[in-house]
Formats: C-alpha cells, structure tokens, sequence
C-alpha cells in the first residue's frame, strides 16, 4: 500500500491546486462576459438596425400610398366621358375637378404620338409641346401592359421643374386613343420625407429607376434629378443594410426599401458615428460590469477552493480507481457526501471489474479483433486484438481507433464506420510497429455502462489476400498457357507471313546488284537503286512489324495497364489473329473506327481478340457460305467488339457453359480459351457473351469501358 505522504509528494502542491482551480473558474467566466458583452452589442445594433429598416419600408409605404392615389385618380379620368365623346374641353373640366384632392399635381393628356391635347398646369389657349422623349417608353409599356406606368424623374416641359408622372392607357374600340398623365412636382415628396421627423443625423432619399435622386430630405433642390453617390449605386436595388457614403462624402448606413409599385428604391441612413455611438457604449458598460462579476467570482473561486482541495483530491483518487476498475484505496475526508461517493467508488469498482472478466473470457475466445468505441476513443480491447495489432494488455485503452489504421485509408474508414450499420469495410490496418496488414472493419451500436457506444470488429485479411494473390498468379500462367498453346498452330502461318516480305527483300536486293555491275552508273540507275531500296527497306520493316507482334502477343509480360487507342489495338490484334490463321477461301470483313481510348493490359485484350478471329475462321472450316465480320462499335461509356462467322453456330446446350473452362465445341480442343478470355474481360470490368447470328453462325460479342478523354490525355 502506498504511503499518505509518498501520494502527496507525487501529486500537485496545495498552490497548484488553488492555481488551477482559480484558472478552471476564470477562463469559463471570460467566455461568458465575452459572450454576453458581444451578445449585447448584437442586440444593440440589432435594434438600430431594425430602427433604420423600419423607417424605411415606413416611408416607403408613405410614397406608394401617395403614388397609388395618383394610380387612382389617373385611371378615373382615363374613364372620362369626354374622352368618350373625344372631347377635350369636357375633358380639361373633368380634371380640373379631380386635382384638388392631389398638391402638386397637374394633369395632361396626350394622343398616341405624344402630342399634349390638355394641360391643366396652363390655361386652355396656349401652345402645348410635345411629351419628353422620357416618357414615351412608359407610355408605350401602359398601352402594352393595359396599366398605369410610372414615369421617373424629369424636367417638365411646361412646368420646367424637376417631376415625375403616373401615365395611364386610355383606348377606343380595342385601340390605343390617348394617355392621361398625373404630373407631380417631386417637392410634394420632399415634404414627405420631411414629415417624418427622423432623428439628427438621419437623412432619407426616394432614387427612381436610372439611379437619379426623386426628393432628398437634405439638400433636395441641389441634388434632385440627379444620379446618386457611387458609393450607394452598387446596392440601390437590393433591399436590406448596407454601408455606403453620401455625396457629401460622409459615411453612412443605409436600409434600403425598394418599390413593388415602381421600381424605385427608398433609402434611410444614419451616419456611422451616430449609429455605432450606443453600441460601443453599451458595449463598454457591459464590459465593465463583466469584468467587476469575473473578478468576484474568481476570489469566491479561490477562496472555496482552498476549502475543497482535499475532498477533490479525494473523489480524483476514487474516480481514477474506478476508472482503472481496482479496488479503491481511500482515507475519510470527513465530509459526509463525498465519503458516500468514494464508498460508493469502490462498489461500483467491484462490479464492474467481475462484469468485465466475464466479458473478456467471452471476447477472447474469438480470433477477430473486438472494440468497444465511445466515438472515436478505444475503451475496451479483447485479447485478439492485441494479438492481431501486437500490443501490450492495456496499451490500447483511451487511444483513437485511427491509431490502428493506415494514414492513407484512416479518414474515409471512420466515416464509413460512423455512418454504417453491420457494414462490412475493407481497409489496412496498422501494427504497433508500424507495418501494415489488409482488414475487414464493421460494428454497430450498442449500450455499455449505460452509455451509447459502438463495437468494432477488426478481421485480418492477410491469409485471404495471400491465397488470392496466388489464384491471380494460377491464372497469369493459365493466360501464359493459353498464349503458348497458340505457338504450333500459328507457327506456319507466321512463317509464311514472314516469307513474303523476306523473299521480296532478297529479290529486291539482288535487283540492285544486277543494276550496280551495269556500267557506268549513271543517274537514272542511281535513282532506281534508290526506289529499290526503299521498297526492300519497307519489306524488311513489315516483316519487324509482324515479329514484333508475335513478341508482343507470346511475351511473358507483366500485367500493366496503360491507356491505349481502342481502334489500334483492336486492328493490331485482327491483322495478327488473321495473318497467322489458314482462311483460304474466307471472306474477312473489318469495320474499325474511331471508340476512344481504354485502359487495358494491351497484350491480354489482343489474346482475346486473337481467340476469338481464330475461332471465327475454324468454325468456318466446312462451311459452304465464310464470311468473317470483325465491327468495333462506340458507346457513350463503352466499346463493343463483335466478330460473326456463319459457322455451324453454338447448340442451346453449349452455350450455357462456353465460357467455363474444360468446355469446347472442338475435338481435340482444351476448352480453357474462352474461359480464359472471360477471366481477362471481367479482369477489366468489361463483359463476354455470344450471341446467333442473323443468317446463321455466332456471333462473339465484349465490352469494356472507355475513359474520358483527360484521363486518356495524360495517362496513368
């Protein structure tokens, strides 16, 4: 038993505790009168903001009442009855009846080219010109439309003041007859803005359309009709809160509010200053007053926690102990609670540690790794995880699962695990000391010491992965086999592929030795000993190019996998297959045409093709009618290899099982070419099948996939 006083010369010293104590209750109080002095500032300027907001979209419904009674009164007399009758005297005393309801409104009518008929701004007998170039746009969008427009700020050509209009379609039997303008002198929304009463250092502005000031509660006559600051443009249209600058150059926030109605955007903005000034005082109010709580609550901190510090300690000593499922070792403190807890401690330690014995007796018994996780934390190992990773008892405990997966597979496995339920992950695991073996993962949730938590599974895949990785070795060679069992049925064939190039090159050859004993050798011999040559250099090249393939095709060749043109390798492949087959009296048809590219191991592709042009012509062999069809065909993601004989065709019977091995339609053949052809098909995610032909025979059909053309650009 370890001593009272040997524990304390290991554990922290009284001032440490204090320390720490003080500084556990300090740094969560700074957060919160951080948060709660940040908070109120929000709120702050959250109410300015609203304050702003509202005083806009206030005025804003001001203007659009205000322009709605002139919708009103435009639409009314667009009813008229002295339009009816085409009388515009009728018409001038119909106005002149509805315009003392409206201040600072005059109305004037106008025929469909914009010529004033009316003007109740002047008397009836003078000179009227014609409507402004402005508001003809307007006009024809209210014949268009069948409603009022808005007209956006101008200078009236009566008037000579800075208005706007409401200009309302008037028409006879389903034509356009005239328009009837409400002309408003913008000062009547002046005042408007005005009326509000903002506070100081407020100031609010009504821009039309285009961007230029209607009315401006602050030097409105200097600024009206004309554009707005460019600081304020760039917002005009989008409601909410922005900063910007004023054409005095100050800065301000401005709430924007624009119009259903008109298109025309109200802005109320208080300058910066004036705005931010109760914030940053409620903000240093707030501070103050948090700093003065913090530092309180910090000595009643201090102060209770030299109080507390042996009863801490204490219930620190219990809770290790359970944690570590022993016996608990403990002195009474002398207050009441906590010996109950401590008592309590080494119950619960008891239990606990009976419980798990019987746990890990059931868990080792089994060869798979098992886990219980609380997230990401390792809580519990059993012995065939330690076994499997190479760790001590003990040594896993408190650590992440992360810990024993590869650096390059780690992220995507835990978010798999995390999100699946019993599904089976494969993955690398990592030893101890750092080696890495391949693993199945899988868990799912359960409920340990009252908490949720999750079971892994770990499983190590080595043995499998090795005997896999000799089943692929078995069929490399049987692929091998397969190629070389080619070697004596195609060897005449080749010879005779060979024969021809060779035979002309020694003709060729003995050509120019005639031509060099002729005399003189004069230029015309010089030149034909040129062409000769040349012709016997493109033999001799052909028959390199035949040995290469044939190199190529009964290589060793590791497997590679390389981006290739599907065409060349398809034609490459058929060129070779036919070259090296008896078809006499065969009738070979090649369609190969641009697919896209592959990835493929171009030597297993090319025996496939090879097998199946062979098989092609050999099934052929008595048959009165040989025709041989090699077709590439391209699909979106695909290509297809079709090669059709119109042999005696496949039974029902064999073509359940053509493509297992040991099965061949042939007497003396082995049965494993097309099953090996299925194996290098599969290998490259492709598919094989045969099919009947249309006029008799069978047609050999595989697919692979395409890549797209980044990936066939630079390779792999």
């Amino acid at each position: 038993m370890t001593k009272p006083s040997e524990r304390a010369r290991r554990g922290l010293s009284i001032s440490q505790r204090l320390s720490l104590i003080v500084l556990v209750v300090a740094v969560p109080m700074l957060m919160l009168v951080t948060g709660i002095v940040w908070r109120l500032g929000e709120r702050e300027r959250d109410a300015h903001s609203d304050a702003v907001n509202y005083a806009a979209r206030n005025l804003l419904g001001a203007v659009d009442a205000q322009l709605g009674k002139y919708v009103a009164v435009a639409q009314l007399l667009a009813m008229s009855s002295g339009l009816e009758r085409r009388n515009p005297g009728e018409f001038r005393a119909d106005a002149l009846r509805a315009m003392p309801g409206l201040p600072g409104a005059w109305v004037v009518l106008a025929d469909v080219d914009g010529r004033q008929l009316v003007n109740t701004y002047v008397s009836g007998d003078e000179t009227l010109p014609p409507i402004p170039p402005e508001a003809l746009a307007p006009q024809r969008r209210a014949f268009e439309t069948r409603q009022a427009q808005v007209v956006d700020v101008s200078i009236g050509p009566v008037a000579k003041i800075p208005v706007i209009a409401v200009a309302a379609p008037v028409f006879r039997n389903g034509s356009p007859a005239y328009s009837v303008f409400i002309a408003v002198d913008v000062a009547v929304f002046r005042d408007l803005l005005n009326a509000q009463r903002m506070p100081p250092g407020w100031l609010a502005a009504i821009v039309d359309g285009d961007g230029r000031f209607i009315a401006r509660s602050l030097d409105h006559d200097r600024w009206v009709g004309k554009p707005v600051s460019p600081g304020w443009r760039p917002t005009m249209k989008q409601e909410g809160l922005f900063d910007t600058v004023s054409l005095e150059g100050e800065r301000y926030i401005t709430a924007n509010a624009v119009s259903p109605l008109t298109g025309w955007t109200l802005g109320v903005a208080a300058k910066k200053d004036v705005f931010e000034e109760p914030v940053r005082l409620t903000l240093i109010i707030a501070a103050l007053f948090g700093l003065a709580v913090t530092a309180l609550s910090i000595i009643l901190a201090a102060h209770l926690a030299r109080r507390i510090t042996r009863p801490i300690a204490a219930m620190e000593t219990g809770a290790r102990a359970l944690r570590h499922r022993r016996q608990l070792d403990y002195v009474p403190t002398g207050v009441r609670e906590i010996d109950h807890a401590l008592e309590a401690f080494d119950i619960a330690a008891k239990d606990l540690r009976a419980s798990e014995e019987r746990y890990e007796r059931l868990a080792d018994a089994t060869r798979e790794g098992v886990l219980i996780c609380d997230g990401e934390r390792i809580v519990e190992a059993n012995a065939g995880f330690l076994r499997m990773t190479g760790c001590e008892p003990g040594a896993v405990e408190h650590k992440c699962l992360g810990e024993f997966l590869a650096a390059e597979v780690r992220t995507e496995a835990l978010q798999r695990l995390a999100s699946s339920e019993g599904e089976t992950i494969e993955t690398l695991a990592r030893r101890s000391d750092g080696t890495v073996f391949p693993a199945e993962l899988s868990g799912g949730a359960v409920t340990y010491n009252g908490r949720h938590m999750r079971v892994a599974l770990l499983r190590d895949l080595t043995t499998e992965k090795r005997a896999e990785e000799d089943r692929r070795a078995l069929q490399h060679e049987l692929m091998r086999a397969s190629r070389l069992s080619e070697i004596g049925r195609m060897a005449a064939a080749l010879a005779h592929e060979l024969n021809q190039p060779l035979t002309a090159v020694v003709s060729y050859i003995g050509g120019c030795r005639r031509l060099l004993r002729a005399e003189p050798v004069d230029a015309g011999v010089a030149q034909r000993l040129r062409d000769v040559m040349d012709l016997a250099n493109a033999q001799a090249l052909r028959a390199g190019e035949v040995i290469r393939r044939t190199r190529e095709f009964f290589g060793t060749g590791q497997t590679r996998r390389t981006v290739e043109d599907a065409a060349t390798v398809i034609r490459e492949a058929s060129t070779l297959a036919i070259a090296a087959a008896k078809h006499n009296g065969i009738a070979i048809r090649a369609d190969i045409g641009a697919a896209g590219h592959i990835l493929v191991d171009k030597v297993q592709i090319q025996q496939v093709i090879v097998n199946l042009v062979r098989n092609g012509i050999e099934a052929m062999e008595d048959s009165p009618r040989k025709e041989l069809a090699i077709t590439l065909v391209a699909r979106p993601d695909t290509i297809v290899l079709r090669v059709s004989d119109t042999g005696a065709g496949i039974s029902e019977e064999m073509s359940g099982r053509l493509f297992k091995p040991f099965s061949s339609t042939k007497s003396q053949g082995m049965g494993i070419g097309l099953s090996v052809c299925r194996e290098i098909v599969e290998a490259h995610e492709g598919r094989i099948w045969t099919e009947p032909g249309e006029g008799g025979g069978a047609v050999f059909c595989f697919s692979l996939p395409v890549v797209n053309e980044e990936t066939a650009g630079h390779g792999l």
